[in-house]
């Protein structure tokens, strides 16, 4: 009945994380709650959800979103536009940046958020006349900012 409940979360309908539900109580006729010794499972159940839903509606739940790790390597005279269009337009944050090697290419490492990154590759072959180049992987999850949480919740999801 709890993992049901957690299953659905309540801003979106996205399962939840980091949530951990604990029963505790007396079940026994000597309990004092009249019925609770002979209710059924499904009662139980139910009432267990109907509780779970109502305390995480208190609990101020939050929205996260997937993020990448961005690495990019690219000729250092696109480098400022890059690193504009990562940190600006993207909601990207620099964790490092390469400089030129040998064969006249800089880099960007990042971190940023996997929704700001649909249609990267065109916007990064117009703005380095095709001579940019750029990898990804999966990070984690990260707090969604809360304006942009709004515009979500409200359009009803991404």
């Amino acid at each position: 009945a709890g993992r049901a409940a957690l299953a659905r979360g309540p801003l979106l309908g996205f399962p939840l994380t980091d949530v951990r539900l604990v029963l505790t109580g007396d079940l026994e006729a000597s309990s004092g709650v009249p019925g609770v010794a002979s209710a059924t499972l499904p009662a139980l159940s139910a009432c267990i959800a109907a509780a779970a839903r109502g305390l995480l509606q208190d609990a101020a739940p939050r929205l996260l979103e997937p993020t990448m790790d961005l690495s990019v390597s690219v000729p250092t005279s696109f480098a400022g536009e890059v690193l504009a269009d990562v940190t600006k337009k993207r909601r990207g944050v620099v964790l490092q940046l390469r400089e030129a090697g040998p064969a006249g290419l800089g880099g960007v490492e990042a971190r940023v958020p996997l929704a700001s990154l649909l249609g990267y590759a065109t916007s990064l072959r117009s703005i380095t006349q095709g001579h940019g180049a750029f990898a990804m992987r999966f990070y984690g999850y990260d707090l969604v900012p809360e304006n942009i949480a709004c515009e979500i919740i409200e359009g009803g999801g991404y």
